[in-house]
């Protein structure tokens, strides 16, 4: 399953990327993160390792992540993993048409366990998709809140 999806930010792309790098904010846009451990990482940075976890109503599930691409203020990659499912996910901040903003630009593809759910890809990729799309949507509300105070 693959997905792309941009919207324009109104910040500045070092504050958007301090959004997605800074773990202590993490949880301010992305649903459902109660945790990230080991604790004392403060940021994303390249082959930095740890562990999202997240729950819901259908309990808890506990995503590997390893950061596989980062220059600053302009892209991160990241290589999620769990017992559902693989993704890598980049994140990519271009400048916009209008000086005081930035475009966000994100291209995941998903990869699910056991192998035959990639056959209903499209089903289980419609619910993942729904849900990073109102993250980013949070994120945008988030950096451009950070961006005023």
């Amino acid at each position: 399953m693959r997905y792309r999806y941009s919207l324009d930010i109104n910040t500045s792309a070092a504050q958007l990327f301090d959004c997605l790098t800074s773990t202590a904010k993490l949880k301010d846009w992305m649903d459902g993160l109660v945790s990230i451990e080991p604790s004392r990482i403060k940021k994303r940075k390249l082959k930095a390792r740890q562990q999202l976890i997240f729950k819901d109503d259908k309990g808890k599930l506990i995503i590997k992540e390893q950061v596989i691409a980062f220059e600053s203020n302009k892209v991160l990659g990241l290589k999620w993993d769990s017992d559902q499912m693989e993704v890598e996910v980049h994140y990519e901040i271009l400048p916009a048409k209008h000086s005081e903003l930035c475009r966000l630009h994100v291209q995941a593809k998903a990869t699910f366990f056991p192998k035959y759910l990639n056959i209903l890809s499209f089903l289980i990729g419609s619910v993942l998709k729904r849900q990073w799309t109102e993250d980013l949507r949070r994120l945008k509300i988030f950096a451009e809140r950070s961006a005023s105070n």
